[in-house]
């Protein structure tokens, strides 16, 4: 599922997200918040502006570690 909707994202609507002023920004767009909104009800989210994609895992941890690290205290 997931390599037939990458190839039609490919073959019939590769444009970059949130950046063209074309058709195939729109429905790049589109999808991209669509999932976004999709998975933001899947976990719980409260908004889909909750939901952050990021390239790897690492990255993600390191985000966190680095939001948490500013807010952590001794004891925390």
């Amino acid at each position: 599922v997931v390599i037939d909707a990458l190839s039609e994202h490919y073959a019939r609507h590769n444009a970059n997200v949130a950046r063209a002023m074309h058709q195939l920004g729109l429905e790049s767009t589109q999808a991209y918040e669509g999932g976004r909104e999709r998975l933001a009800r899947f976990i719980g989210a409260a908004r889909p502006e909750e939901v952050v994609a990021l390239s790897n895992a690492s990255e993600a941890l390191n985000l966190c570690a680095y939001t948490l690290g500013e807010r952590l205290g001794p004891d925390d």
